[in-house]
């Protein structure tokens, strides 16, 4: 593994080498090669990294299918019926059929974050919201959440990517809010109307550490076990990417009294 480093970092200089201009290079030149390889290494693997997240959410669907459906089959046909080990072994089977189904949407949503044209439009982030509030009606209900909605911008953005952000930084505050006053606030802040406008999702749960501001947005980082808070770890990970294709910035801040907020920057509506 070392020796692989060691060529490719070779490879990297003689590459560097090789775009300059003649044989007296400046330092500065010499920087500005080196820094064009690089970012070409980097688009390559990025190019590699989306090709296994195709193959990994196309190639591996049919054999789940068939897990999952016979899996199925063999609880409706009574399989482990008496036999108290068999249903405990068909039931993990189904729930692990259950959450690779998960994940492979997942990854695929995330790919196609990462692939398809932004293609921004004028969103009315106030429609977008009653549309993902429609979403999470179950959720809702069930948790017994209270939402206050603020008058919300007008954003440039993909309608898709937004409607896919807000949904799920939504359902993080619903998730993660107190479960005795569960409460999901909705604020905005806008400068004039060429600038980024701020939107802030509160919640007033358990809250996250600072040291876990950064992690939470990795792919497939989870701070709970998965029994207690359900989820894949991609969605934090989506957001993040959606953000930064819009050219803004999210950020988490934990609450003084209680909570965390979520904080997303998004362009506004240019001038007419």
């Amino acid at each position: 593994m070392n020796q692989e480093l060691t060529t490719t970092a070779q490879k990297t200089e003689m590459d560097a080498h090789r775009c300059g201009d003649g044989p007296q290079v400046t330092e500065i030149d010499r920087l500005k090669a080196l820094l064009q390889v690089r970012d070409r290494q980097l688009q390559e693997a990025n190019a590699e990294f989306e090709h296994l997240i195709y193959l990994a959410s196309h190639d591996l669907r049919e054999p789940l299918r068939k897990i999952r459906g016979f899996s199925n089959l063999l609880t409706e046909r009574g399989a482990g019926d008496g036999n108290e080990s068999a249903a405990k072994y068909l039931r993990i089977i189904q729930e692990s059929g259950l959450r690779m189904q998960d994940l492979l949407e997942g990854l695929t949503e995330y790919s196609r974050i990462v692939s398809q044209p932004l293609q921004p439009s004028r969103c009315v982030v106030d429609d977008i919201v009653d549309v993902v509030l429609q979403s999470l009606e179950y959720k809702i209900m069930k948790s017994n959440a209270r939402v206050t909605i603020d008058p919300m911008p007008i954003v440039t953005a993909n309608r898709r990517q937004l409607k896919l952000l807000l949904y799920h930084l939504i359902d993080n505050a619903i998730k993660f809010t107190d479960v005795d006053q569960p409460l999901v606030k909705l604020s905005a802040e806008t400068g004039t109307v060429s600038d980024f406008c701020t939107i802030h999702v509160e919640d007033n749960g358990i809250g996250i550490a600072e040291r876990y501001h950064e992690r939470i947005f990795q792919m497939f980082q989870r701070l709970h076990p998965r029994d207690t808070f359900g989820g894949i770890g991609i969605g934090l990970t989506q957001c993040r990417k959606i953000v930064t294709n819009h050219g803004g910035t999210i950020a988490i801040a934990t609450n003084s009294m209680k909570g965390t907020t979520v904080s997303i920057t998004l362009p506004g509506v240019p001038d007419a």
